[in-house]
């Protein structure tokens, strides 16, 4: 919808380049969405996250450490849950 915002007047009689210099604005602004894509795909696929979170994994014993692994169940990753804050369990 802003991509006529984006584009620069054209003179009538420039070359093709000229012309084509004149969309730099609007591949600019598409690098953000491409990006974000980027992001989203490879974390829903796996393929940023496998390496990280074997990694992650080896290096503070999830599953292994105990304390480390209740604080990781226990903690919410985006949202906080304040009924958990509440409650009578230790």
């Amino acid at each position: 919808m802003n991509v006529p915002a984006l584009v620069e007047p054209v003179v009538p009689n420039a070359s093709i380049l000229k012309k084509l210099w004149g969309f730099k604005r609007v591949g600019l602004a598409l690098l953000s969405p491409m990006f974000m894509w980027y992001l989203f795909s490879s974390q829903a696929t796996g393929a940023m996250l496998a390496e990280s979170f074997e990694a992650h994994r080896l290096r503070y014993g999830y599953g292994e450490n105990e304390a480390f692994t209740k604080y990781i169940d226990d903690t919410p990753l985006i949202v906080p849950n304040p009924l958990k804050w509440f409650s009578s369990k230790p």
